[in-house]
């Protein structure tokens, strides 16, 4: 792993509230019918990197050198993955999709019009080679991860829309064997037009179910995990029903929905009570609705929400939207005139605490990202210090993450965690370690051993060298359960 030292921030909870974020526009690159991109850190350097998918090109990743720069290296083209739709390199939690357990990152991809899911397996150097998992899944639109039966494997989910007519669509699992080898395992053959799937505890039973959402019926349903199978679950229909994501948004404990409907024009956020029963919480009218998240990007303690809008260019495409503390939300438009934004991710590009926000543009073709440039309360003292910080790992996390640092000279370092009121959680002094990189681990629990909820917290490193001198450095990082 590489380090870079940065300069030293200190932790001055003074003005760590009250201030809303600038985003400032970053064209990354022309990528010709963009329809997907999600964040990862593909060669183990300490930086998130992007990998996309795009209509007309195929796939690609982006490497991020840290400075803001992004390299392009190609993945495979539309010969065999015409109107490649999802890419995914993680878990829910966190955790990076690594199949063969390597310790790099792996990817899996939806190609429509190639009516293909794949699984590609990095060699560390971000060369990829592809394992088919299915090249009969007709109109293969969103692939998703996780483990559902709990044996230690990673399975794939598909949302496939079918044919031109809606013939053959399905949702489906494929059971991963063990050995880099699946099988098949259909959950609905007549859905109409699904685009989304999605897996997470919807009933707090420790079992995985299955989020979905169709396009043609505009149905928003989830199947509930049995001791039999999966029990299909209605929850709503509303016209042109598009993504599905499971969020704890208001940070008690439980998965809530954010779902948004594409000829509706509307994001909508449905509350869980903890035993997935679903109640309607918020809503918003936009232009083509296709994408909603969630990241604090003020930095007071609450989810506020980023929209994605797919339109004709007559009205904004992207907002953010300020939670005001009560789950009641101020819509901030971004732009307009992008046409077709498909997706907007949020994570930390330039490594300096805070949430920035990311989207592919379909009809724009283009992959761009917003800076975040808001003032976090992690002040910049000294360009000139010995000392190195990098951005934890995984982040958000889910349950434990690595606080990576590294030391030009000898030093003795205690790693401090507060929350955003600037309360101290967990503290450990580590004692005298020589000049070099390195790392620990934290497991998401406060100095009792009790686990700690989801939100933002800061992570302080303090050096006190051989001559008395104190010297610290913190960053933000992200518990998301």
């Amino acid at each position: 792993m590489k380090f870079i030292y940065i300069a030293l921030i200190m932790f001055t909870k003074s003005v760590l509230f009250g201030q809303d974020p600038t985003f400032i526009r970053h064209d990354i690159d022309s990528f010709i019918g963009a329809s997907d991109v999600c964040i990862t850190d593909i060669n183990n350097d300490g930086f998130q990197d992007l990998v996309a998918t795009a209509y007309d090109e195929g796939i690609a990743w982006w490497e991020n050198d840290g400075l803001q720069n992004f390299s392009r290296h190609d993945i495979a083209d539309i010969t065999n993955h015409p109107f490649a739709r999802t890419v995914r390199a993680a878990l829910h939690d966190g955790t990076s999709l690594d199949f063969n357990i390597d310790g790099n990152v792996d990817l899996i991809s939806a190609a429509m019009d190639g009516n293909r899911v794949s699984m590609w397996i990095n060699d560390g150097l971000g060369n990829f080679s592809e394992i088919v998992v299915d090249s009969l899944s007709f109109g293969a639109h969103t692939v998703d991860a996780s483990d559902l039966d709990n044996d230690g494997d990673t399975d794939i989910l598909i949302a496939a829309m079918g044919t031109s007519t809606g013939a053959n669509a399905e949702l489906a699992i494929y059971r991963n064997n063990g050995n880099l080898q699946f099988s098949k395992e259909v959950l609905s053959a007549n859905p109409s037009m699904p685009t989304f799937i999605y897996a997470a505890d919807l009933d707090n039973d420790s079992d995985k179910d299955i989020l979905f959402a169709e396009y043609g019926s505009g149905l928003l349903g989830w199947y509930k995990k049995t001791d039999t199978g999966y029990e299909k679950v209605t929850l709503f229909t509303f016209s042109g029903m598009h993504t599905a994501q499971a969020k704890d948004y208001d940070k008690d404990g439980d998965l809530d929905i954010l779902a948004t409907a594409y000829n509706g024009c509307k994001f909508f956020i449905w509350q869980n009570d903890g035993a997935g029963n679903f109640r309607k919480a918020w809503e918003y009218e936009g232009i083509g609705g296709i994408w909603l998240d969630i990241a604090d990007f003020d930095n007071d303690g609450y989810y506020d929400l980023v929209g994605a809008a797919q339109n004709s260019g007559v009205s904004p495409d992207l907002f953010w939207f300020k939670n005001n503390g009560t789950n009641s939300y101020t819509a901030n438009p971004l732009i307009s005139n992008l046409r077709e934004v498909h997706c907007a991710l949020t994570g930390d590009l330039d490594s300096d605490g805070d949430q920035d926000i990311i989207i592919a543009v379909n009809a724009s073709n283009k992959l761009i990202w917003w800076e975040n440039s808001l003032i976090t309360g992690l002040k910049e003292e000294s360009l000139d210090t010995k000392i190195g910080l990098l951005q934890n790992y995984p982040n958000p996390f889910n349950p434990s993450t690595q606080i990576c640092y590294s030391v030009e000279t000898p030093a003795e370092i205690t790693i401090s965690i507060f929350d955003v009121q600037g309360q101290l959680i967990w503290k450990k002094a580590l004692g005298y370690q020589y000049a070099g990189p390195h790392k620990m681990q934290w497991d998401g629990k406060n100095s009792f051993g009790a686990s700690v909820p989801s939100d933002t917290y800061i992570y302080q490193v303090s050096f006190n060298d051989q001559h008395g001198t104190i010297k610290q450095k913190a960053a933000k990082m992200i518990l998301l359960k």
